[in-house]
């Protein structure tokens, strides 16, 4: 098997940090959340594609054809965790990252409607997303109720079968609650990271 770089250490957050979490839900928007992370992982390098040996296999895609949305569910954290990924892309593909109607990303989703129940807000692709060199553009974190889902286009003249690849951390968290620390936090005297939930919410399966 291919062996594939880890994920950057400069990039990766550690035991300790406190994180601003935004949720991304227009409907039922959280108040922001002040966590701490906790013990932590590296995440076992997950491949989503042709070698897949589930039903979530891309397969073949045929040309300048696309495929329904594709969830990842096995990029669902538990409750008590928090997932930090990025990922590259094996294959000729434009994958759009999927936006439900009622997910906002901070004013940045004027869109063109493709559908009823998704969002094109740019793609991404082997080159901005390269499989050997995780880009720190497709940084993203997760939590119970987002997760990675995304719309498959292949524009090109022949089938492509795509791959895309994950690396990253898991991390038990707590929520801040010490009212001294929450204000030191947003009197910018303790450093955090700010964190917009991205993804999906939570899908019921068919």
């Amino acid at each position: 098997m291919q062996s594939y770089p880890v994920f950057p250490k400069g990039g990766l957050a550690k035991t300790g940090e406190f994180l601003r979490l935004v949720s991304s839900q227009q409907n039922n928007r959280q108040v922001d959340r002040w966590v701490q992370l906790g013990d932590s992982e590296i995440l076992t390098k997950y491949i989503f594609g042709k070698t897949a040996v589930d039903n979530y296999s891309f397969g073949q895609i045929a040309a300048t054809t696309d495929l329904d949305v594709q969830a990842i569910t096995d990029l669902q954290p538990a409750d008590g965790h928090l997932y930090q990924t990025r990922f590259g892309i094996l294959g000729g593909v434009q994958m759009y990252l999927h936006i439900p109607q009622n997910v906002s990303i901070g004013g940045l989703d004027a869109k063109q409607v493709l559908g009823s129940s998704w969002r094109e807000l740019g793609y991404y692709d082997q080159f901005n997303a390269p499989p050997y060199n995780f880009s720190p553009i497709t940084e993203r974190w997760w939590d119970k109720d987002h997760y990675p889902a995304f719309k498959v286009y292949n524009p090109y003249n022949s089938p492509i079968t795509p791959e895309i690849i994950f690396v990253g951390k898991m991390f038990e968290f707590e929520i801040v609650k010490d009212s001294q620390i929450i204000q030191a936090l947003e009197g910018g005297r303790l450093p955090y990271r700010y964190v917009n939930l991205g993804g999906i919410k939570k899908l019921t399966p068919n």
